[in-house]
């Protein structure tokens, strides 16, 4: 008998989740045609940016490409004998040619200048632009970066 109530329930559920499955799936292709798009003023540079696109702007060679210049170029500190850990906070403008301006740090780890080291990174590796509705825009990137050195 409980067996049976357990398929039962089981069935509506999976019934549930498909139907849900389906709504999610139409809504999002009927939002394809709205523009989506978000502009705002920033404070740093004056210029306007995208700060929600259609395409986010992308590394070439995807985050793997970061993680590695990452891992040889960034040289943590150690303070009394102990490795630096926190979380950082960059942000920056992707132009519409994928350069890369308006860098600043919004968080750091005090005494450190590991976020400073994230940011030349950043300026380094080759960006694809962020895209709205078809075309490349400048769009204003904030990135939280795990520092865990063990």
């Amino acid at each position: 008998m409980k067996n049976n109530h357990f398929k039962k329930q089981l069935n509506l559920l999976l019934t549930t989740l498909v139907l849900l499955l389906k709504v999610i799936d139409v809504q999002g292709q009927a939002d394809k045609n709205i523009v989506s798009c978000t502009m705002h003023l920033d404070t740093l540079t004056g210029k306007q940016v995208y700060i929600v696109v259609d395409r986010e702007p992308r590394i070439k060679g995807g985050y793997e490409a970061l993680i590695k210049k990452i891992s040889d170029e960034v040289i943590y500190p150690r303070k009394n004998g102990y490795s630096v850990e926190g979380k950082v906070y960059v942000g920056f403008i992707v132009t519409e040619e994928g350069l890369i301006t308006g860098a600043r740090v919004i968080k750091g780890i005090p005494e450190t200048n590991v976020a400073e080291q994230y940011l030349g990174v950043i300026k380094r590796l080759e960006w694809e632009p962020g895209i709205c509705n078809g075309d490349t825009v400048p769009t204003l990137m904030m990135m939280p970066i795990v520092v865990c050195v063990k």
